[in-house]
Protein backbone atom coordinates (compact mmCIF):
# COMPACT_ATOMS: atom_id res chain seq x y z
CA UNK A 1 0.00 0.00 0.00
CA UNK A 2 2.33 2.74 1.15
CA UNK A 3 2.82 5.69 -0.89
CA UNK A 4 0.74 4.10 -3.22
CA UNK A 5 -2.32 5.53 -1.19
CA UNK A 6 -0.95 9.38 -1.00
CA UNK A 7 -0.25 10.25 -4.56
CA UNK A 8 -2.01 13.23 -4.65
CA UNK A 9 -1.38 17.06 -3.29
CA UNK A 10 -3.51 20.16 -3.18
CA UNK A 11 -2.69 22.51 -5.81
CA UNK A 12 -4.61 24.99 -6.30
CA UNK A 13 -7.83 26.03 -4.51
CA UNK A 14 -10.88 27.81 -4.69
CA UNK A 15 -14.07 28.51 -2.21
CA UNK A 16 -17.68 29.09 -3.08
CA UNK A 17 -20.38 29.36 -0.31
CA UNK A 18 -19.69 26.52 1.55
CA UNK A 19 -17.53 24.06 -0.70
CA UNK A 20 -14.34 24.17 -1.62
CA UNK A 21 -12.73 23.04 -4.63
CA UNK A 22 -9.19 21.67 -5.80
CA UNK A 23 -7.32 20.65 -8.42
CA UNK A 24 -4.96 17.80 -7.37
CA UNK A 25 -1.34 17.10 -9.07
CA UNK A 26 0.66 14.30 -8.29
CA UNK A 27 3.55 14.69 -6.00
CA UNK A 28 5.29 11.90 -7.92
CA UNK A 29 4.40 12.08 -11.81
CA UNK A 30 3.23 16.05 -12.27
CA UNK A 31 0.20 15.42 -14.25
CA UNK A 32 -3.46 17.14 -13.18
CA UNK A 33 -6.85 16.41 -12.38
CA UNK A 34 -9.78 17.82 -11.76
CA UNK A 35 -12.55 15.65 -9.30
CA UNK A 36 -15.51 17.65 -10.10
CA UNK A 37 -16.14 20.01 -7.47
CA UNK A 38 -15.42 17.96 -4.52
CA UNK A 39 -12.46 18.47 -2.52
CA UNK A 40 -10.35 14.64 -2.75
CA UNK A 41 -10.00 13.29 0.80
CA UNK A 42 -7.37 10.80 1.57
CA UNK A 43 -8.80 8.02 4.02
CA UNK A 44 -7.24 8.32 7.36
CA UNK A 45 -6.16 4.35 7.19
CA UNK A 46 -4.27 5.39 4.06
CA UNK A 47 -2.66 8.26 5.41
CA UNK A 48 -1.88 5.93 8.50
CA UNK A 49 -0.68 3.59 6.44
CA UNK A 50 1.94 5.72 4.00
CA UNK A 51 3.29 7.77 7.55
CA UNK A 52 3.64 4.34 8.94
CA UNK A 53 6.14 3.54 6.08
CA UNK A 54 7.76 6.88 6.09
CA UNK A 55 10.69 6.26 8.86
CA UNK A 56 12.97 9.35 7.48
CA UNK A 57 9.86 11.62 7.11
CA UNK A 58 10.44 12.72 3.62
CA UNK A 59 6.62 11.79 2.58
CA UNK A 60 5.83 13.72 5.78
CA UNK A 61 7.82 17.26 5.19
CA UNK A 62 6.01 16.84 1.23
CA UNK A 63 2.55 16.92 2.82
CA UNK A 64 3.08 19.36 5.29
CA UNK A 65 4.99 21.55 2.97
CA UNK A 66 1.75 21.53 0.94
CA UNK A 67 -0.50 22.37 3.04
CA UNK A 68 1.41 25.10 4.72
CA UNK A 69 1.64 26.71 1.05
CA UNK A 70 -2.12 26.58 0.64
CA UNK A 71 -2.72 27.44 3.57
CA UNK A 72 -0.65 30.12 3.52
CA UNK A 73 -2.32 31.14 0.26
CA UNK A 74 -5.77 31.22 1.51
CA UNK A 75 -4.96 32.86 4.40
CA UNK A 76 -3.63 35.82 2.12
CA UNK A 77 -7.26 35.97 0.32
CA UNK A 78 -8.87 36.33 3.19
CA UNK A 79 -7.55 39.62 3.66
CA UNK A 80 -9.03 40.33 0.36
CA UNK A 81 -12.96 41.70 1.32
CA UNK A 82 -15.30 38.95 0.30
CA UNK A 83 -18.66 37.77 0.89
CA UNK A 84 -19.58 36.68 4.16
CA UNK A 85 -20.35 32.92 2.58
CA UNK A 86 -16.97 33.11 0.66
CA UNK A 87 -14.83 34.50 3.66
CA UNK A 88 -16.25 31.99 5.93
CA UNK A 89 -15.91 28.84 3.54
CA UNK A 90 -12.23 30.16 2.78
CA UNK A 91 -11.76 30.09 6.47
CA UNK A 92 -13.13 26.98 7.24
CA UNK A 93 -10.91 25.53 4.57
CA UNK A 94 -7.76 27.59 6.28
CA UNK A 95 -8.51 25.73 9.22
CA UNK A 96 -9.27 22.51 7.70
CA UNK A 97 -5.83 22.66 6.34
CA UNK A 98 -3.96 23.78 10.04
CA UNK A 99 -5.62 20.93 11.51
CA UNK A 100 -4.58 18.42 8.71
CA UNK A 101 -1.11 19.05 10.05
CA UNK A 102 -1.26 18.71 13.12
CA UNK A 103 -2.48 14.82 12.22
CA UNK A 104 0.70 14.32 9.92
CA UNK A 105 2.36 15.56 12.81
CA UNK A 106 0.64 13.43 15.34
CA UNK A 107 0.36 10.46 13.24
CA UNK A 108 4.28 10.45 12.02
CA UNK A 109 5.50 10.83 15.68
CA UNK A 110 3.23 8.16 17.18
CA UNK A 111 4.67 5.76 14.32
CA UNK A 112 8.74 6.95 14.66
CA UNK A 113 8.69 7.55 18.65
CA UNK A 114 12.86 7.47 18.25
CA UNK A 115 13.04 9.22 15.27
CA UNK A 116 11.38 12.37 15.84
Amino acid sequence: MGFQCMRLARHSWSCEGDRCSSQYRSIYNGSYSKIGDEVLMTRITCLEDMLYEDGEGSARVVLLEELRRAEGELRRQLRTPEKREKHDAMLRCAQAMASAQVVIETLWRRYHVHAA
